[in-house]
């Protein structure tokens, strides 16, 4: 996407070669908001990224929520943005095996943890214990 918003290549081709700002222009209650918003991230020539609702691409009524990620990039002499745009839904969908994974293994690293610290405990108790035989009984 050009600094002015016009789209260089998407997988959207029907986006290709027009203006976002234009396309967001009224087309839904909110549109004046995210295109506001659209223009403070083309004027900040920064990395970020944002979360929008959205109707469908393929048309429709009812909002979609979007998750977006934006990185200023020159081609040549042109700059611009590289900008990902994925269906929130379809970005939980991975990270809900991913946060599973992560929790199993943070209860068998915590598991062992108090596995270990209890021999050590139980070990260190013994070693005292004996050497409170040994004062005891003069040795």
């Amino acid at each position: 996407m050009t600094e002015n918003g016009e789209v260089w290549f998407g997988s959207g081709g029907d986006l290709v070669g027009k203006n976002v700002l234009d396309e967001l222009t009224g087309s839904f209650l909110g549109s004046d908001v995210l295109k506001s918003k659209v223009e403070g991230v083309l004027n900040s020539h920064t990395e970020g990224k944002i979360e929008v609702a959205l109707p469908p691409f393929g048309g429709g009524k009812t909002l979609q929520t979007y998750l977006v990620a934006y990185s200023p990039l020159t081609l040549g002499s042109k700059p611009g943005y590289l900008v990902l745009v994925t269906p929130k839904s379809d970005a939980l969908v991975y990270a809900g095996p991913l946060y599973m994974r992560q929790m199993g293994m943070l209860f068998v690293v915590f598991g062992a943890m108090l596995v270990i610290s209890i021999r050590v405990s139980k070990l260190n108790a013994r070693a005292e214990e004996h050497q409170q035989h040994n004062i005891q009984s003069g040795t």
